[in-house]
């Protein structure tokens, strides 16, 4: 219905989704459509995807009936756990205790549960996945660094949005859009914006940014073109007000265009 719900339950198999979207793997669902390793999940449902690769993964595993109850709410932390595997401290955890006091540990210490509210067995919250996901996303991930005998694990500072997703997130003001710049002559084509002077296609219309401080995410395709996918105002860094229009008194025509 084009609302987020921030305050509403979540489903396992929508926060399966999360994670293996955080991870990059999104190609990789589509193509692993058409089986189904759980009873309760048909060939057509539509996370099915999702939950074969969150579960070859390791992030999510079935109950002891056989099932995955994709419907079923989960709770903290069952979330908590899915993303600290997914970030790659499976084994911390376990050294903490496993399921499910060591996750709650290393998403503790990770910095995953950053603005994240609930209890251990409680429904999470839409939004609250929200906010695990965005830490989940800026945190540093552990990696394997050694094998066999000498095997160990290393944080490391790679995060899933910039090593994984290809993604980089910078700050800068909205210096032009199509047709309008706020100094010299505007030469944007249509779904592009410069910001501090520098121009980037834009994933959405971002005009209505003209002018503002942002903080832009700046995601990289394999050909090394950049596509600004993300642009926010920054909080405290813009000041606003509004003209009314029953203050203009006349409207002059120059050609196409109207002042």
């Amino acid at each position: 219905d084009g609302k987020s719900r921030p305050d509403d339950t979540i489903k396992r198999s929508e926060v399966a989704k999360m994670a293996v979207l955080a991870m990059g793997l999104g190609d990789a669902a589509e193509a692993a459509k058409g089986e189904s390793q759980f009873p309760d999940v048909s060939v057509d449902h539509w996370a099915n995807g999702y939950i074969n690769v969150a579960t070859s993964q390791g992030l999510v595993v079935g109950y002891d009936t056989g099932l995955f109850m994709p419907d079923r709410e989960i709770n903290y932390a069952e979330a908590m756990t899915i993303f600290v595997r997914a970030m790659g401290y499976d084994v911390f955890a376990q050294e903490k205790g496993g399921y499910p006091q060591g996750y709650i540990v290393a998403g503790s210490n990770n910095g995953l549960s950053k603005n994240v509210y609930g209890t251990n067995q409680s429904p999470i919250s839409r939004g609250n996945v929200a906010f695990m996901t965005v830490n989940a996303l800026n945190g540093k991930l552990m990696k394997q660094t050694g094998f066999g005998e000498d095997a160990k694990w290393e944080i490391t500072d790679k995060t899933l949005l910039t090593d994984v997703l290809n993604v980089t997130k910078n700050q800068g003001q909205v210096t032009a859009i199509e047709n309008t710049a706020l100094s010299g002559n505007a030469t944007l084509k249509p779904g592009y914006i410069s910001i501090n002077n520098v121009a980037y296609e834009t994933a959405y219309n971002m005009n209505n940014l003209l002018g503002f401080n942002v903080t832009y995410y700046l995601k990289e395709d394999d050909f090394g073109d950049k596509k600004i996918i993300l642009a926010l105002a920054d909080e405290g860094k813009n000041k606003t007000f509004e003209i009314s229009s029953d203050l203009m008194i006349d409207i002059t025509e120059r050609g196409s265009y109207k002042t």
